[in-house]
């Protein structure tokens, strides 16, 4: 979906901001090279988003360390960045291209309110701040849970901030940001919504698939160490025939 906007503004940049949320990440204009896609959390290192020219991060450094303690191998890609920025709360010299966020300059531009509750509309501040002939966001919904609901008026105030000041705002439908079951006194929009639910019934079925392959592998480790004690088991049985043809000596 595509807000055309009404003024023209300074430049023809078109800022993509990519979520985690499976719905549409995917459908983000990677292939199109007018975009810049920015991206947030393991998205490339977990190969959910194939192209960003700029990456977002504002976790402290000790919680990736304990992560990556555990194997996980998000702050390696992070070390590993060289042609793209990647902004940060508090940049750290193990991460060569970290740079810090402009945080004073996004809360003095939209002052004098500070409604900023989550990552993506720290970015969507940031993206209107450059004037872009157009911003859109894919893989962002904020309608699963409490805390996501919390967070999405931010976002919502932001992307009216953009369209009033010109800018193209573009969403996919599977989007719920600026979206509404039914127009108050106007009855249902039973169409947006059935794509929406079709959109969301082959994301559970997917992740409850991925699930189920976990499962199986899972199982199928259990069963291997499961034969694993029963043949130690057995070993040790022998050990105790053998013992009666042994004796100690004292030596």
């Amino acid at each position: 979906m595509s807000m055309p906007a009404e003024r023209q503004t300074h430049n023809e940049r078109r800022i993509a901001i990519v979520g985690k949320a499976p719905s549409s990440r995917l459908l983000a204009p990677y292939n199109d090279e007018r975009w810049e896609i920015w991206t947030l959390s393991d998205l490339v290192p977990m190969g959910q988003a194939t192209r960003c020219t700029a990456h977002f991060e504002f976790h402290p450094i000790d919680w990736f360390r304990e992560r990556e303690a555990q194997g996980d191998q998000y702050l390696a890609w992070m070390r590993s960045i060289r042609e793209i920025p990647c902004y940060m709360a508090e940049p750290v010299p193990e991460i060569p291209a970290a740079m810090p966020f402009p945080i004073e300059d996004v809360l003095r531009h939209f002052a004098p309110f500070r409604y900023f509750t989550n990552t993506v509309s720290y970015l969507i501040a940031f993206a209107i701040m450059q004037e872009p002939a157009a911003l859109g966001v894919w893989g962002v919904d904020m309608a699963q849970t409490k805390e996501y609901r919390d967070q999405r008026p931010s976002c919502e105030w932001l992307l009216g901030w953009a369209r009033g000041a010109g800018i193209e705002v573009v969403l996919p439908d599977e989007c719920d940001l600026l979206k509404t079951p039914y127009l108050y006194g106007y009855g249902h929009a039973g169409n947006t919504m059935r794509r929406k639910w079709e959109s969301r019934s082959q994301e559970l079925q997917e992740r409850i698939g991925r699930k189920h392959a976990k499962l199986q592998q899972k199982q199928a480790e259990a069963q291997e160490l499961h034969n694993t004690i029963q043949a130690l088991s057995g070993a040790l049985e022998a050990q105790a025939y053998y013992e009666q043809w042994t004796f100690d000596d004292g030596t």
